[in-house]
């Protein structure tokens, strides 16, 4: 039992040495020395383990290296790193084994780390993308409800009425030489003609031939001479942050807002003869309209208010001018445009009319603001 004690005792209490590992810690031991480290200090040092060796070695040849100058430092480093290539050839067969199979290991667990840290920027990545897509779909989504929000208020009909009011507002002031009984007299024989004229007005210069209008065909109908076509309404929205934003925006101050836009379209199964059918294919054809991708300007609505709709609170004409020709479509369950009514209580000028006024567009006015402006 004694004996073999004493067998185990130097694998329990401390490995013996190679020649190989022998004569590097005496390499390493010599060149600490010379730069000043205390053999009893390296030994000491040693037993805590070789990261402890080669942080003091790093730390004293960058000491070295401010004392002496780079030349000797690098000199040194080259002349130990010399006699460490020349001790190599003191390994064992098993030395160089075990030193190829630690590297190998080292470079295992170094792809292993990589893989692991790739593997976590990817994650990283994908959770960074999917919290920008969840962003960017709240904008968006917040977006579209502000855009149907003032789709709502920014209607056609709302900007007659916002129009009609601004208007007859400057219209009412008081002349800096007009007596008050004059004033009074102006605004009670005057005044519901003004709003009437204002309101058909805004209609003429605003709606009648501002159309943003592109018109879609179907195909023909040879036989029944029917021709399905489509005419849309692009509407730009002005989304703003805040309603007092858009209040303030109507009465001149600018405020930063998101653009958008709606479309509204009507469609009906038109007669027409082959050729009109023909010249309004040819007309609205991407060679003939190449800047305006089916663009009607030169089709026009109508001044007669019976003769446009209202879808959403915006205005839609359902008849159109081509080619001296007159075509309808069908206004299905929509008000007409001369059944509006705008009265002086909802407009807010109450105290320029004591008793409710209400009012429609006069047909006529348009119809002479078109003769007027050479339509």
């Amino acid at each position: 039992m004694g004996a073999l004690l004493i067998c185990i005792a130097p694998s329990v209490f401390g490995q013996k040495k190679s020649a190989y590992e022998t004569k590097k810690i005496a390499i390493e031991n010599k060149y600490l020395q010379q730069m000043g480290v205390p053999l009893s200090d390296i030994t000491q040092l040693r037993k805590k383990g070789d990261f402890f060796i080669n942080a003091l070695f790093a730390e004293k040849l960058s000491l070295y290296g401010k004392n002496k100058g780079t030349a000797q430092q690098m000199a040194l480093v080259s002349k130990m790193a010399d006699e460490l290539k020349a001790a190599e050839k003191l390994k064992t067969a098993a030395e160089i084994k075990a030193e190829k199979d630690k590297i190998k290991k080292a470079n295992q667990r170094w792809e292993e780390y990589e893989e692991r840290k790739k593997e976590e920027r990817l994650r990283e990545e994908e959770e960074r993308m999917r919290l920008w897509e969840q962003e960017q779909k709240r904008e968006e989504e917040e977006k579209e409800q502000k855009i149907q929000f003032y789709y709502k208020k920014q209607t056609d009909v709302n900007k007659i009425k916002q129009y009609v009011k601004k208007e007859f507002l400057k219209w009412a002031e008081k002349g800096e030489f007009e007596s008050t009984n004059k004033y009074q007299e102006r605004i009670q024989q005057e005044g519901k003609e003004k709003l009437v004229k204002l309101a058909s007005n805004i209609f003429f210069n605003e709606f009648l031939y501002r159309k943003p209008y592109t018109i879609k065909l179907g195909t023909y109908d040879a036989d029944k001479e029917i021709y399905p076509i489509s005419l849309t309404k692009s509407i730009h929205i002005k989304a703003y942050n805040t309603e007092k934003e858009y209040e303030e925006a109507l009465n001149g101050i600018d405020h930063e807002y998101k653009s958008g836009s709606v479309k509204i379209s009507i469609t009906s199964d038109i007669k027409m003869n082959k050729e009109n059918a023909i010249a309004l294919k040819e007309r609205t054809s991407d060679d003939f309209n190449f800047y305006y991708e089916h663009d009607v300007m030169s089709i026009l609505g109508d001044s007669n208010t019976d003769e446009w709709i209202m879808k959403d609170g915006y205005l839609l004409s359902i008849s159109f001018q081509f080619d001296d020709n007159k075509y309808f479509f069908d206004k299905g369950n929509y008000p007409l445009l001369s059944s509006l009514q705008i009265n002086t209580t909802e407009l807010g000028l109450s105290e320029y009319f004591p008793e409710n006024y209400t009012f429609t567009l006069d047909k006529n006015i348009i119809k002479k603001e078109m003769e007027e402006n050479g339509y």
